[in-house]
């Protein structure tokens, strides 16, 4: 598997690095920049923090290892791209309108060309060959289906409840934004993403793999940022609603989760176990 035939999807990671770093200075250091209520602001806010200190740098670590070959550097880097498509929906589907804009909406759109352009260019039976026999799959599917049914049934839940009921969830009412896009974006892209990953995992299918080590990077960083959310929300007066022992339970799972995939693997670089890459593993 060749790096070269990274190289767009490596240009365009680095675009969306550095607007994704002023993006996040800007949440951090510009006061008035949100113009939602307390609830929401102090919650962009928290976020922006992980993003600035935290996730930034991580990211541009995981480019320049798979720039060097690491197969390691690449999953983690299609980790934060699925985390930057996600996290960016919400900025640019659910903050109100700000100075920002035009960032996130870049963004997220270059993240997803980001994705498009490298997914098909990796060779995923060359990856599953670089684990060892000592991966923990079956303990990371379970982790990923307990995440699954916990989330996915909390989201249904409360949408069938209000078809009983006509009360709105409160996270709805509470956001002062009329969807739910946290459920949106769970139910339609992350969930059935961890879901597939649980799966394939399970079955030792070279995509499981791959799509775990994504989904739990991702869920390590966003439930870092839950926490910092919440913080950000009790030092504005907002009872954050008991939740950040549940963060910060996800958080070391997912990064447990992710550790238990990257560690088990040998450790070549891209194009030393195979000269060049195969076609993709049919996702079905």
């Amino acid at each position: 598997m060749s790096v070269e035939r990274l190289r767009t999807s490596l240009i365009l990671s680095t675009v969306v690095l550095v607007l994704m770093a002023i993006a996040s200075f800007a949440g951090v250091f510009f006061e008035g920049l949100y113009r939602d209520n307390v609830w929401a602001a102090s919650q962009w806010r928290g976020a922006d923090v992980v993003r600035l200190f935290v996730a930034v740098p991580l990211f541009a670590g995981a480019i320049y290892f798979t720039r060097q070959g690491s197969i390691r550097g690449l999953l983690v880097w299609l980790g934060f791209l699925l985390l930057a498509v996600y996290d960016y929906a919400f900025y640019l589907f659910a903050a109100a309108f700000n100075e920002m804009f035009l960032l996130y909406t870049a963004i997220f759109s270059l993240s997803i060309a980001a994705l498009i352009w490298a997914l098909p260019q990796i060779d995923v039976q060359a990856i599953r060959q670089e684990f060892t026999g000592g991966v923990p799959r079956r303990l990371i599917s379970g982790y990923l289906v307990f995440w699954v049914l916990m989330l996915g049934g909390l989201w249904v839940a409360m949408s069938i409840a209000f078809l009983f009921t006509g009360n709105v969830p409160q996270s709805v009412i509470d956001s002062g934004h009329p969807t739910a896009i946290i459920f949106a974006l769970d139910l339609a892209i992350l969930l059935p993403s961890a879901g597939l990953a649980a799966v394939w995992l399970w079955q030792d299918r070279p995509w499981g793999y791959v799509l775990a080590v994504m989904v739990n990077v991702k869920g390590a960083l966003y439930a870092l940022a839950l926490i910092s959310m919440g913080v950000f929300m009790e030092r504005a007066g907002i009872e954050a609603g008991g939740l950040l022992f549940l963060w910060m339970f996800l958080t070391v799972a997912s990064l447990l989760a992710a550790l238990g995939l990257l560690w088990n693997m040998r450790g070549s670089r891209a194009g030393q176990s195979v000269e060049t890459s195969a076609p993709a593993e049919k996702l079905v």
